[in-house]
């Protein structure tokens, strides 16, 4: 459960056809892909739903279907779009109870609990047809590959039995293959009293093609005889596809029996297990098959075992092992996945699994307890590895009997020097049984015969006796290439003179500190890797002459090397460097290449590096890595991967012999096979698990496009690689195509969710690949069709609106253009109009006046009397004249002016007006102005307020005989009211209906939707009320 299981106990495992495992326990259901697992469970307030989280069996009745059985029915799930179907068997579905039964006198509640029982499936059996056979507390059902129920048999019980009694009536099925239907063990009474006696257990074989249930006894099948002695479900078992194996009663042995030959096969049994380890061993629990005839036997309380099955066509045998594996655990079954991975079902630990590839580390423990040092190097020397420990000397393993020799360096009266010297750096083999041994303080030798040791005796510089010798690399050429520590520079020895030449760190000599690793080309030249530098120095045989290269990735940063170094086949360097990653240079074309975190390689701090069979090994602080040349990626082991411990600390070496490798690790080492560690080449099934638009999950998304809101643009998709060996080490990629352009792969590493926001309008593919660590990209692509919805403001409709609007704004303008040019041509029209009428008439008269005043002046001249008085009289017409003229032409030039639009200011034109008219005809004005304000008016409405005002006032100087005026303009309501009222004599409308200077007034005011009120009778005086609201 600490793993995300929903229960520790496990009943049933299954794999369905896209890879994942299906994990059924008491307390839900369980899908793990090999990375996590996604958990089931019952919930009465959802449809989609299991139907109860105790789950006895699980069958896959297709690829991708698989049937549940549980304590309250059955239920058939979709593994694909993840949808549960559940069936739950009424007494109706069964035809129960049947007419004069024991339990037609049930109560309604008894019955309820009987149809209770019948939905309790313990067993569940899909025989060779594809029916489904399901084992109830109550009944035995069959159903059709359709699930339509064709057969139920029951076994009848009185009331009490409900509750009195723990009823199970079906304790087995066993499919057969060679015959129709399947042998099933059922819990039936004696015949003595057929409801109520103890019940007893009897195989039955019932078939699907008719109705009726055969008792073994009574087949007339003698080679099934056996059955009748088996009365416990543990002791038959259907193997291996026709087999039957079954554990005798009353013989120490274990049996087979082939269901298509009817041939026999035995082997001891009991015996060789009672005995193991002085433990008993008890009854068995259930058979697995595991392919290939291998078979494994879990017992009720203590581990399993294995069987092997074999038949060659002309002989059946059956061998036994009787060693225990695992005894403390209680195992149910064991599964074997289609990756040979094996799962073991559990009854209070959960599921345990066992992988073919975590078999092949074994580990060696040096040193015991939290203090343990390093170990850094190794030499195998015969039957023997010596193995440096950086700390706590050295060890001698026998590699026949895995026996270990401890060797310390010990000198009494210091104990100083005794550390120092127990610190080893590395081993090379000087000749017979004596070895060269490099340590903190200096060269020893050591004899591995008798375990005697001390400084070298060949002549040599006192230095080899005092500071640490990191490195010995012997050359092509019989040279000893040793690191100096301490800033101490190099020393070559040459063992074929046994001479020692000192390079010391200085200018001419040695170019770094001292060497940390060492390797040699196919020009016999020697490359080193230094303390506290990540440049490389060549050394070249044919000058003698150290040079320094660094590499260009490298050059202007703060590197470090770590003293691994490596030369493989096609002549490249690889070497590790801190904070970098790992170097690959290639000395001719002088070609660098980086791998780090960010091209896939999950590297600490390199420790060692070694190629093999055309591949690069890197032992690291955070495991191993293998880059594969041919296919330019990376294989992953940690201890994820059986990888005993993940931190390493030395430099490989490998066994030519076995072609074993050793590693080096804090107080031990470990071995390999790097033969064995192959990459699977299965394909690796991709599904996408999840799809969320921004916090809503999709559902169903396998059976329709997603079409995602344009304003909630963010679509987040999880996916998984179906990996059920090492899942966490898969790699993935995506591509993503937008409509008819082709997208190209991103390498996401081992994220197994992408995020996509703020994408474009349009359709969209999305395509998911994945590989296993270390392999190819897997031809199993997961694509996803989704579309973005385009907004109205992108769609064809918008810009079709738009460009409609853009037509009806230039229309409205064209129109409105049109409006004030018709407008203007009708002011130009109004204008002539208003001169013609109005200002023609005057000039006309002043025109014939003037010709008059001319004739009267000549008469005058010619001395007739009296002409001078007429001609006063007509020059006097021609000024009024011309002042009226004066005055029109100001009154509609005042009109068309728009700084004269404001009411405020039309008003004291229209009072100073009927104060000039109505006093020069000795009528006496009163007016008054309350609560208004300044709103504009068109041209056209103050022209036409001021000729109904002119109009109402002429008729009161003409007709009214009026003596006094009352003029009010008020506001009320945002209603505007003008108020002429006089005294005079009044007059009756109905005689004058069709007044020409009543017309005109009506007609301007309904121009403009204005109401004009007359209010007036003879005797009463006159009242025109003007009414208008602002525009």
């Amino acid at each position: 459960m600490a793993d995300g299981l929903s229960s520790n106990m496990v009943t049933d495992v299954v794999q369905d056809g896209d890879g994942y495992l299906w994990i059924a326990t008491d307390d839900g259901l369980n899908r793990y892909d090999g990375t996590e697992i996604r958990t089931f469970y019952a919930n009465s307030n959802q449809s989609n739903t299991l139907p109860n989280n105790y789950i006895h069996r699980l069958i896959l009745l297709d690829s991708f279907h698989l049937a549940i059985a549980t304590t309250q029915g059955l239920s058939i799930l979709d593994t694909r779009n993840l949808r549960f179907h559940n069936i739950y068997f009424t007494l109706h579905d069964l035809n129960l109870p049947g007419y004069n039964q024991p339990e037609a006198s049930m109560q309604d509640d008894e019955k309820k609990l009987w149809e209770a029982y019948h939905n309790v499936i313990l067993c569940m059996e899909k025989d060779a047809s594809g029916n489904l056979w399901l084992g109830t507390r109550a009944s035995l059902l069959c159903l059709n590959k359709q699930l339509q129920l064709i057969h139920v048999f029951y076994r009848h019980i009185q009331p009490y039995d409900l509750y009195g009694r723990r009823l199970k009536y079906v304790w087995k099925i066993i499919p057969l293959s060679a015959m129709q239907g399947v042998l099933v063990l059922l819990n039936l009474p004696s015949a003595a009293d057929p409801f109520t006696a103890q019940a007893h257990r009897t195989w039955f074989l019932c078939r699907t093609d008719r109705h009726q249930m055969i008792p073994i006894s009574r087949s007339y099948m003698a080679e099934m005889d056996f059955l009748n002695q088996l009365h416990y479900d543990n002791q038959c078992f259907r193997v291996c596809g026709h087999y039957l194996l079954f554990a005798s009663s009353t013989h120490d042995s274990l049996y087979v029996w082939d269901e298509s030959t009817k041939r026999k096969a035995v082997c001891r049994f009991l015996d060789s297990r009672i005995w193991n380890s002085n433990r008993l061993i008890p009854l068995l629990e259930q058979i697995s098959d595991i392919g290939n005839g291998w078979m494994v036997l879990s017992y009720q309380t203590q581990g399993l075992s294995f069987v092997r099955l074999q038949d060659t066509g002309g002989s059946l045998s059956l061998v036994f092992y009787p060693k225990v594996y695992f005894p403390q655990y209680t195992f149910r079954k064991i599964f074997s996945d289609g990756e040979g991975n094996w799962w073991l079902t559990t009854e209070m630990e959960g599921l345990l699994k066992a992988s073919p590839d975590k078999q092949n580390f074994k580990s060696f423990g040096l040193e015991t307890g939290n203090r343990r040092h390093e170990v850094i190097f190794m030499y195998r020397y015969k039957n023997k590895l010596l193995i440096a420990d950086y700390g706590n000397g050295l060890y001698d393993l026998d590699l026949s009997t895995q026996e270990l020799t401890h060797f310390l360096f010990y000198y009494p009266h210091s104990r100083l020097l005794n550390q120092l010297l127990n610190m080893i750096w590395n081993i090379r083999h000087e000749r017979g049984d004596t070895f060269w041994l490099g340590t903190q303080m200096g060269l020893m030798w050591y004899d591995i015969r008798n375990n005697h040791s001390g400084r070298i005796l060949q002549p040599h510089p006192g230095l080899l006796d005092t500071v640490p010798v990191t490195t010995q690399f012997t050359d092509s050429k019989g040279l000893v290439w040793m690191g100096m520590g301490l800033g101490h520079g190099l020393c070559i020895y040459d063992v074929h003179r046994q001479k020692f030449q000192l390079i010391p760190n200085h200018a001419g000599g040695y170019p770094f500190r001292y060497p940390t690793g060492i390797a040699e080309d196919e020009n016999s030249d020697i490359w080193l890797v230094n303390d506290d530098v990540g440049s490389l120095v060549q050394w070249i045989r044919k000058t003698r002459q150290f040079q320094v290269v660094t590499p260009e990735v490298l050059k202007g940063k703060i590197t470090a090397a770590t003293g691994a170094i490596c030369m493989d086949h096609q002549h490249n360097i690889w070497y590790a460097v801190d904070p970098v990653g790992i170097i690959q240079y290639n000395p001719k074309s002088q070609e660098t290449r980086v791998y780090g975190t960010g091209q896939g390689l999950n590297i600490g701090t390199a420790r060692g590096i070694m190629e093999y069979e055309q591949n690069i090994w890197f032992a690291t602080t955070k495991g191993i890595s293998c880059y594969h040349l041919n296919r330019h990626t990376f294989s992953y082991y940690t201890e994820l991967n059986g990888l005993p411990v993940s931190y390493f600390t030395g430099n490989f070496y490998v066994d030519s012999t076995t072609h074993l490798v050793y590693l080096c690790t804090l107080g031990g080492i470990i071995r390999f096979n790097p033969d064995r560690m192959r990459v699977s080449s299965s394909p690796l099934s991709v599904r996408i698990t999840d799809i969320f638009l921004g916090n809503k999950i999709v559902d169903d998304f396998n059976a329709r496009q997603i079409r995602i809101p344009y304003q909630d643009n963010d679509i987040s998709v999880f996916f998984t690689g179906i990996n059920l060996t090492n899942g966490k080490s898969n790699i993935y990629a995506y591509r993503l195509d937008e409509g008819n352009r082709t997208g190209s792969w991103i390498n996401i590493g081992h994220q197994r969710q992408i995020r996509l926001a703020n994408l474009a309008p349009g359709s969209y593919h999305l395509y998911i690949k994945a590989a296993r660590s270390g392999g190819e990209w897997s031809p199993d692509v997961v694509h996803l069709d989704f579309m973005v919805a385009t907004p109205f403001t992108r769609s064809f409709w918008f810009y079709l609106l738009l460009v409609c609007c853009g037509l009806g704004m230039i229309y409205g303008w064209y129109r409105y253009r049109i409006h004030q040019l018709v407008k203007f041509e009708y002011m130009r029209t109004q204008i002539s109009h208003d001169l013609h009428d109005e200002i023609g008439s005057h000039l006309t008269t002043i025109g014939l006046t003037a010709l008059l005043a001319q004739e009267k002046l000549h008469q005058n001249l010619a001395g007739q009397s009296g002409v001078t008085g007429q001609l006063n009289d007509l020059l006097k017409r021609i000024a009024d004249d011309s002042r009226l003229v004066s005055d029109t032409m100001r009154e509609i030039v005042w009109t068309i002016n728009p700084r004269n639009d404001s009411f405020i200011q039309v008003l004291p034109f229209l009072i100073r007006y009927a104060s000039q008219v109505l006093e020069f005809s000795n009528i006496e004005v009163h007016a008054s102005i309350n609560n208004t304000d300044g709103f504009k008016m068109n041209m056209y409405e103050k022209r036409d307020l001021v000729l109904i005002f002119k109009e109402a006032t002429h008729n009161i100087v003409k007709h009214a005989e009026a003596t006094r005026v009352q003029i009010v303009f008020e506001k009320k309501h945002n209603i505007f009211s003008l108020l002429i009222a006089d005294d005079g004599k009044g007059f009756n409308p109905e005689d004058h209906p069709w007044s020409n200077g009543l017309y005109n007034m009506k007609a301007r005011a309904i121009r403009h939707n204005w109401l004009l009120e007359i209010n007036t009778s003879p005797g009463t005086g006159t009242q025109v009320i003007l009414y208008f609201k602002p525009a």
